[in-house]
């Protein structure tokens, strides 16, 4: 199986803005198949602090939209140039914090069912180097 690191490099990183241990569990697991290393944070402050740290490399970062985002925190990060692709999942039927994730910047914003059902194939697509091809 192909994966997104070369032989003999350091794993780039997911980074997840969640608290749902079952869902971290398999997105920590789907991470790991497409060659990546794995790392909760527990608040998108800490995911700041997380990404400006240069040891690194970050790949993707997903959040977990049914819990509290700052999304003023978030604009931050999706601001600047060099960031890594921003992805976030929730309800389908939040359709305010659906508006606050398109106006913070985020890459892409899926419901709940479709990035669990996907999630292989989207941590795969928005984690690999390079322009990101449409849909």
């Amino acid at each position: 199986m192909k994966t997104l690191i070369e032989e003999d490099s350091t794993p780039p990183v997911l980074l997840l803005v969640n608290r749902d241990v079952m869902s971290g569990i398999a997105i920590a697991n789907a991470a790991k198949a497409v060659g990546l290393r794995f790392q909760p944070v527990a608040s998108v402050e800490f995911l700041m602090d997380r990404v400006s740290a240069p040891t690194d490399r970050i790949a993707l970062v997903v959040l977990d939209m049914n819990v509290a985002i700052d999304w003023d925190v978030v604009s931050q990060l999706t601001a600047n140039a060099g960031s890594p692709p921003v992805i976030g999942f929730g309800p389908h039927v939040d359709i305010e914090g659906r508006r606050r994730a398109k106006s913070a910047g985020l890459t892409r914003i899926l419901s709940n069912s479709e990035f669990h059902q996907k999630m292989g194939e989207i941590i795969r697509r928005y984690a690999e180097p390079g322009p990101i091809e449409p849909e």
